[in-house]
């Protein structure tokens, strides 16, 4: 009787194990697509990766925007960048064994706790573990983005005030850096510090662009690098961006207020049915028995899943496009 209750530990473990893997892989195979279309951008587009080039103060703010300087292309790089972008001071290894440490542990519990819901139990934590991370840093890195874009008008106008009072354009960027509250002013303090020991403004300007990748500060990293190659009025260079992002950001709320009814939806489709599983589950275990012990209910539970997947999908793509619209 020991080993039957082993054997069945070993197989909940194994199938933990296999279905990690084969999300785990499906998630590092989207990244890696991701990674070639961006590369084909860049072949179709003849960009170079050199960041002294004439060809980076051309890259402006458009949707296919990527690096010029030569970035890390491997997916445990890619990690790391975006770990990087959401100011997590901790590494990708960490981050993935954190993640099977804690799908483990959440295993051991349900097998515990729940043991004739073993094999639907391995599903949804081998397919939830990973995504609460992913969801994390994404929030991170999109809270980060919201507020350098709220933060970007202000510091351009505390630049021109301090530029028509005479200060140098590295100084007006000091007293931005002081003044501005983090993530942006520590944008501008490590872009002083970069010129301080002897890197050129416009090289310290590109590689903090490549490093946030925020479309607005794109924009105006692309407009002083182009300033300083062809002359012109910093001052007044520096006010038209800053009107040209106002009006950019006062379109994008008009936007995020049309869809913020689709998102809410969205939210209430995807969420309502998990949650009325695991709630009729924990009330009435064998109302919920024929979805994992009869072959024709396991098979409606995992179609199931998968349409609300491609919901998900759908709607996110639609919203994402209408976003890119605006």
């Amino acid at each position: 009787m020991q080993w039957i209750q082993d054997s069945q530990v070993l197989l909940v473990l194994s199938s933990f194990f296999l279905v990690f893997s084969c999300w785990l892989g499906f998630l590092l195979f989207l990244m890696q697509r991701r990674g070639q279309e961006r590369d084909m951008i860049v072949g179709r587009l003849s960009i170079r990766p050199s960041v002294g080039s004439s060809v980076s103060a051309l890259r402006l703010w458009q949707e296919t925007e990527t690096a010029n300087k030569q970035r890390p292309r491997g997916v445990w790089s890619k990690i790391e960048t975006k770990l990087l972008e959401a100011n997590l001071s901790i590494s990708a290894g960490l981050l993935v064994t954190g993640v099977f440490v804690v799908g483990i542990l959440a295993v051991s519990l349900l097998v515990l706790l729940f043991g004739q819901s073993i094999p639907i139990s391995v599903l949804l934590v081998s397919i939830f573990t990973p995504l609460l991370p992913f969801f994390y840093v994404q929030a991170r890195i999109s809270k980060k983005k919201q507020a350098i874009e709220v933060q970007l008008i202000e510091a351009l106008e505390m630049s021109v005030r301090a530029l028509r009072a005479g200060h140098p354009l590295v100084g007006a960027f000091e007293l931005v850096a002081a003044e501005v509250p983090a993530p942006l002013g520590e944008s501008f303090a490590r872009i002083c510090q970069k010129n301080a020991m002897g890197t050129p403004l416009e090289q310290c300007l590109t590689e903090e662009e490549a490093e946030l990748r925020q479309r607005d500060f794109s924009f105006f990293a692309s407009a002083v690098v182009l300033n300083s190659q062809f002359g012109g009025n910093v001052a007044v260079v520096l006010e038209k961006a800053a009107r040209i992002i106002r009006s950019r950001q006062r379109s994008a709320k008009k936007f995020r207020g049309l869809l913020a009814q689709t998102q809410y939806s969205k939210r209430i489709l995807l969420f309502l049915p998990p949650m009325m599983y695991v709630l009729l589950s924990v009330m009435d275990p064998t109302y919920m028995a024929p979805f994992h012990q009869e072959a024709l209910g396991s098979i409606l539970f995992f179609l199931s899943w998968g349409l609300l997947g491609l919901g998900w999908a759908v709607m996110t793509r639609m919203a994402q496009t209408v976003g890119e619209v605006g």
